[in-house]
């Protein structure tokens, strides 16, 4: 893939992306004018001759040489793709009659069905068999039928686990009956599916849904990844970190396509049940993420006062290490109250925005609020504020920027008058002391018994070790 250009994060993102993923956003640099036509086409091409899209391969092939000849690397592996699509297809029959059956569905016996079909098999051969069969056509671009026996692998998986976790022997009035049940169930199905095997295909569910834009579903995966990642046993603190890493790149074709996205993207960094992980994991391995988190900020109105603050510090803290229009606009307002530096960098923000895979539908957005917190700020901070300066730097013809502002008073419910024609003037108020201490110690409870629930669980996880030690037969 090409360097990275000033208004483009691609050389950040690519590298931990998914090659599929990274094809849709190729296709959409594309229709940009970033990088040579002829340069994103090769990368398209050598990434999708890697997979079992052959036939899309052959096109793009063609628009780069449109005289040559087909390699016959391409046209010998599309003949054993078919052959092998033949084969798989003979093998997963009768789960995919069963899948194209709706009235199972409907009925809810789907899940019984594909059980009993488990039963005349031996279970970790056909697990084993529908993970491969799913990311074969994940390879070939069929990501509705990826998605559909991913899904069908973890509901049998979840069936299986519920099915061992009431087949234990332990007693019920054991103290620690439940974590023993669970473990053993665990140890059950990890028998027939390993843990590695079960993340893979968590992972793949999470790409299968991203590429046929099944967002409500993304997000359970996106869910279900972060319980996993968490839950691993015997993985290192450097592997986790990784996997967060990569959780948080894909993360963000759910977070800013999903209708609830931003304010999930928001919990995800500053929610404390969280415990900072993934706040932490921008910081050391990802700052370039910093940018989504700033739009996601901006263009939600409803939470900045209460994340405001915390952005700021985390901008601050990261500016030595990563920068851009949009990280400069908030600090250029927000921390420096400089109004002139904040216009131009909102100014620049412009031409980010529109070449941005996962902002650009938020570009009118951005820009809009962008201009809302520089008037805001500037009636929090001036007692009289001249209508043509704020015209002249919002780029507005001055009847145009009048009737913008009165309209953006009425909406923030601003203490404000135009006294004439050229001038508005502000009612400055000082937060009592009273409310200055209710700002501060807003969420002071709820963080204390996060806090709390923390601890608990450390000392839980410290004696359940403690106990698994005494309990192990001594060498």
């Amino acid at each position: 893939v090409p360097q990275m250009a000033s208004a483009s994060p691609v050389s950040h993102l690519i590298p931990y992306l998914d090659k599929h993923l990274t094809l849709s956003y190729v296709e959409f640099l594309l229709s940009k004018e970033i990088f040579p036509r002829e340069q994103l086409l090769t990368a398209k091409f050598d990434i999708l001759k890697t997979t079992h899209m052959v036939d899309a391969a052959i096109d793009t092939f063609k628009l780069l040489h449109p005289t040559d000849a087909i390699p016959e690397d391409l046209t010998s592996k599309k003949a054993d793709i078919q052959q092998k699509t033949a084969q798989f297809d003979e093998d997963i029959r009768e789960f995919k009659d069963l899948l194209s059956q709706d009235s199972l569905k409907e009925d809810g016996t789907l899940d019984a069905k594909i059980s009993e079909a488990f039963a005349r098999r031996d279970p970790a051969r056909t697990f084993d068999l529908i993970y491969s069969y799913a990311r074969f056509q994940y390879e070939s671009g069929n990501y509705k039928l990826a998605a559909d026996f991913l899904a069908l692998f973890l509901s049998q998986y979840s069936l299986l686990l519920g099915a061992d976790k009431a087949a234990t022997s332990i007693p019920l009035d054991d103290p620690s009956a439940k974590e023993k049940r669970l473990a053993a169930a665990l140890q059950a199905a990890q028998a027939l599916v390993s843990e590695e095997k079960r993340g893979q295909v968590l992972w793949g569910k999470l790409a299968a849904d991203i590429m046929q834009k099944n967002w409500d579903s993304a997000l359970q995966c996106v869910t279900a990844l972060k319980e996993f990642i968490d839950m691993q046993k015997g993985v290192s603190t450097q592997l986790q970190l990784l996997q967060r890493t990569w959780l948080v790149h894909w993360s963000l074709f759910v977070f800013f396509n999903h209708p609830n996205g931003l304010n999930l993207l928001l919990d995800l960094f500053f929610n404390e049940r969280n415990e900072s992980k993934y706040l932490s994991t921008i910081q050391t391995t990802a700052p370039h993420l910093v940018r989504y988190l700033v739009a996601a900020l901006v263009c939600n109105k409803r939470r900045r006062s209460m994340l405001l603050k915390d952005t700021v510090r985390l901008l601050q803290q990261e500016h030595y290490h990563y920068g851009d229009s949009l990280t400069a606009f908030v600090l250029s307002l927000f921390s420096e109250f400089n109004f002139d530096a904040a216009q131009s960098r909102l100014a620049q923000c412009q031409e980010v925005l529109v070449n941005d895979y996962f902002l650009a539908p938020l570009k009118d957005e951005f820009l809009e609020n962008g201009r809302q917190y520089i008037f805001e700020i500037s009636c929090k901070t001036h007692e009289r504020i001249d209508i043509a300066t704020i015209a002249q730097q919002l780029h507005m013809p001055p009847e145009q920027a009048e009737q913008w502002l009165v309209n953006l008073i009425r909406n923030a419910r601003l203490d404000a008058k135009i006294n004439s024609p050229s001038s508005i003037s502000m009612t400055i108020h000082t937060p009592t002391i009273f409310r200055q201490v209710k700002d501060k110690t807003r969420g002071l409870t709820y963080r204390s018994n996060a806090l709390l629930a923390n601890v608990e669980k450390r000392l839980s996880e410290r004696a359940a070790a403690a106990a698994a030690a005494a309990e192990a037969p001594k060498s």
